[in-house]
């Protein structure tokens, strides 16, 4: 099982405060409200990716061995299930 990123655990449990909200029949712009900020954090994860990328391919500039060679984006692949924009 691939790995999450806070951001995509985030979202994951802002989904079940709106399947719960849902279940307890709570006001529909709540509702709305929360499904809004839902798609504002999914708007974060290709920032999200990059950074990783990012703090992945600094970190592989130390790598001594090049048979451990792993680019960032392969990191970050490898790790969280490749695109999860």
């Amino acid at each position: 099982m691939k790995k999450q990123t806070a951001m995509m655990e985030h979202i994951k449990w802002l989904y079940e405060v709106v399947d719960t909200a849902q279940a307890q029949n709570m006001n529909k712009d709540i509702i709305q409200a929360i499904e809004y900020i839902i798609g504002g954090a999914k708007a974060k994860i290709p920032m999200e990716k990059e950074q990783i990328i990012k703090a992945n391919r600094d970190g592989v500039d130390m790598v001594v061995n090049e048979e451990d060679f792993v680019t960032g984006k392969q990191y970050y692949n490898e790790t969280y299930g490749g695109d999860n924009e």
